[in-house]
C-alpha cells in the first residue's frame, strides 16, 4: 500500500511543480483503488481539494486518527457505497465512514448510499450531481 501511495504521492508533487495548486487536486478510487486514495489523502502533505471514495473502506484504520496529517485537517470526502455490495461489503464502507466522521467534522465527510437495484444511468446521474456539488460548482448538473 505504502508503494502505490508513494507513486500516487509522485503524480501529485509533479502536478504541484507543473502549477497546479495542491486544494484543485482530488484523489479518488474504487474498491481497493478507493482505500488508496484515503489511505494517500489522510496522510498527504499537501492540502488536496478532495477525496473521492466508491464502494471501499479506510485501510488500516487502527492507526488512526494518529496517522493524519496535519494537511489533511480540512479534507473533503465523499464516500458511495452501494448498499448490496458483494465484494466490499456495506458495513465496511460504513463503519469507515463513522472513523471519517470521528475525525473530520468541517468539512463533515459526506456518505451516499446507492440502492443497487437502481438503474444503472440513474446511478451515473447521482453520483455525478453530488461530485459537481462537492467540488464546488454547485447543486445543478
Amino acid at each position: 500500500m505504502d508503494a502505490s501511495a508513494e507513486r500516487i504521492n509522485r503524480i501529485i508533487q509533479q502536478e504541484i511543480d507543473s502549477g497546479v495548486a495542491p486544494n484543485k487536486i482530488v484523489v479518488a478510487g474504487f474498491s481497493q483503488g478507493g482505500a488508496l486514495a484515503l489511505h494517500t489523502a489522510l496522510r498527504s502533505q499537501h492540502s488536496l481539494g478532495g477525496c473521492i471514495a466508491l464502494s471501499t473502506w479506510v485501510p488500516f484504520a487502527s492507526e488512526y486518527p494518529t496517522s493524519l496529517s496535519p494537511a489533511a485537517a480540512n479534507l473533503k470526502i465523499l464516500q458511495v457505497h452501494g448498499d448490496e455490495d458483494q465484494v466490499v461489503g456495506y458495513e465496511w464502507g460504513s463503519r469507515s465512514h463513522q472513523l471519517l466522521k470521528s475525525m473530520f467534522t468541517e468539512p463533515a465527510p459526506v456518505f451516499l448510499t446507492i440502492e443497487v437495484r437502481s438503474v444503472m444511468l440513474s446511478w451515473i446521474i447521482f453520483t455525478c450531481s453530488h461530485l459537481y456539488s462537492f467540488l464546488g460548482y454547485g447543486s445543478q448538473f
